[in-house]
């Protein structure tokens, strides 16, 4: 797979109009098989399972909570696009989304971890038909489908919406309070 990068490398294969013999290297065999070879395209699409035993399940469980306890140390903030992560991500329903166990969910008992930062956005708008109103209002119905109340539901929104304001990347002056109070004064 590193060698499809390599401009001087697909160049010598004569790719993308390939003709003529198979190289004579092993590698470079199998780097044209799989530029021109349909069948070995195909094969490498395809999903292979692999079995997990106790000891990996261990290491991944621990290695998830180191991590999960470092970003809340850090106070990283973790993007979440519902719509995107639903579609792409091949979730059946919003609640199996994972960035809903982040942050704790109200009546849901002890958190599974240490909570981290959680904001909600919009990826790729146009491709999925969103805007950040539809990703709250996906999120919110998630958490009442989960028996979450509207008031905990709304009170859970409003920390993501607080993170994502206070990680967002944008210019300088859209991060003090005076300027914004400011801008959304005159606008009404």
């Amino acid at each position: 797979r590193r060698l499809r990068h390599q401009p001087a490398m697909l160049r010598r294969l004569g790719f993308p109009f390939v003709r003529g013999s198979r190289p004579a290297t092993t590698h470079l065999e199998l780097l044209w098989r799989y530029l021109t070879d349909a069948a070995v395209y195909r094969r490498g699409q395809e999903p292979i399972e692999v079995a997990c035993g106790d000891a990996e399940l261990e290491l991944l469980t621990a290695t998830q909570r180191w991590l999960r306890s470092e970003l809340g140390r850090l106070e990283l903030t973790v993007e979440s696009n519902p719509s995107s992560n639903l579609l792409i991500g091949d979730f059946t329903t919003l609640e199996q989304l994972p960035a809903l166990s982040l942050q704790p969910l109200p009546g849901a008992g002890e958190p599974t971890g240490q909570p981290v930062l959680l904001s909600v956005n919009t990826d790729n708008p146009l491709t999925f038909a969103s805007c950040l109103a539809d990703e709250f209002a996906h999120i919110y119905f998630a958490l009442q489908r989960l028996g979450i109340g509207a008031q905990a539901a709304l009170a859970w929104i409003d920390r993501a919406r607080e993170a994502g304001w206070r990680s967002r990347f944008t210019l300088p002056q859209s991060t003090s309070q005076a300027a914004l109070s400011t801008a959304a004064g005159e606008r009404a």
